[in-house]
């Protein structure tokens, strides 16, 4: 007689367990699904942005970083591309206090980013000996949103995605999350997961303002801030007349409409990858002693992209027209990658 009751109460127990462990199973879910949509839910305008059905993803390691508030680390060898990335468009400077603040052991973050919206150029600023932003290291061309799609004010990045969904069936590379669905990244492509596929006439509308929202980027220079820029980091964005600190550099155009790739992409396939500027000139330029002689006539140059960038020649070494000889000149050029050629010819004055 006596079990019955203890056996009823066992059970009774154990019920109650499960009942207080299923709700507790109820509210995390309903907690977890508060919080996955608060932090996507945005109030501004449609923009250049994610899909309304396709949340952005994080890997475990970033989410792990978010969430610890750890600093991301940054090499710092001599070729490492935080400091030279040379496929880019980019105007760096200030590379000790860089390399400095790299190999510190502070607690604060490495760089904030300043994006001015009205001149669509990203600047970003590591610490100086006081914690202050305004070591400016980095420079990059951007385009942000028709008609002021771009949000303003002060904001830290919340994710990152190699390949992004946006919003019109397009598709963003090296994607950084600002605030809500507006992001860092490459300008679209229509296929996924597909770096031949690029919207070639969006690319050479960067420099002026031309996404639905987002601040496009060409890929290296979204792959700098996907790589460099923990998340958590500042970011800035604003209006201002004012010349940014290291200016505005100047975007590279694709001639090629019909080449489908971004030339600043170090994709292995990338067939801008082994390009640079060319010279062309005469190989030998004979010159009758006591007449004039321009050092540039015949003498052309296009960039990576094949775009004439002949009014960029460098001319070294002189041509003595007045006094029989060979002389040696000396042609060099520069494009926006920062990719340069260099021919040498041989001036020859006869009588």
């Amino acid at each position: 007689m006596v079990r019955k009751p203890l056996l009823i109460i066992t059970l009774l127990l154990s019920l109650l367990m499960l009942c207080c462990a299923g709700f507790g199973l109820a509210l995390t879910l309903r907690d977890a699904a508060l919080i996955r949509e608060d932090a996507f839910s945005q109030t501004a305008k449609i923009g250049e942005r994610l899909p309304n059905n396709v949340q952005p993803s994080t890997s475990p390691a970033l989410s792990e970083q978010l969430n610890s508030g750890d600093r991301q680390e940054t090499h710092t060898t001599e070729t490492d591309e935080a400091f030279v990335y040379t496929a880019s468009t980019a105007i760096v400077d200030n590379l000790d206090v860089q390399r400095k603040n790299v190999d510190s052991d502070s607690d604060l973050p490495l760089y904030e980013i300043h994006v001015n919206c009205k001149q669509n150029v990203v600047t970003v600023y590591t610490y100086d000996d006081t914690g202050e932003y305004s070591v400016p290291i980095r420079a990059m061309v951007c385009s942000c949103g028709l008609d002021d799609g771009t949000i303003r004010g002060e904001y830290k990045t919340y994710f990152k995605d190699k390949w992004q969904n946006l919003l019109n069936n397009v598709y963003g590379q090296y994607a950084t999350g600002i605030e809500g669905n507006f992001l860092f990244h490459s300008v679209p492509y229509y296929h996924y997961e597909k770096p031949d596929s690029l919207e070639t006439e969006e690319f050479n509308k960067l420099g002026e303002s031309a996404s639905l929202g987002c601040v496009r980027l060409c890929v290296a220079d979204a792959k700098w801030i996907y790589d460099n820029c923990a998340l958590e980091t500042v970011v800035r964005l604003y209006d201002s007349d004012e010349p940014e600190p290291l200016g505005k550099p100047e975007p590279i155009k694709i001639s090629d409409l019909d080449n489908g790739w971004d030339p600043t992409d170090e994709h292995d396939e990338n067939p801008y990858g082994g390009k640079k500027p060319e010279i062309k000139t005469p190989n030998t330029t004979v010159v009758t002693l006591g007449t004039d002689f321009d050092p540039l006539k015949g003498v052309s140059a296009v960039d990576t992209c094949g775009n004439d960038i002949t009014g960029r020649i460098k001319v070294t070494g002189q041509a003595d027209t007045n006094r029989v000889g060979s002389y040696r000149l000396t042609y060099r050029v520069q494009d926006a990658l920062h990719r340069t050629a260099e021919k040498s010819i041989e001036i020859k004055v006869t009588l």
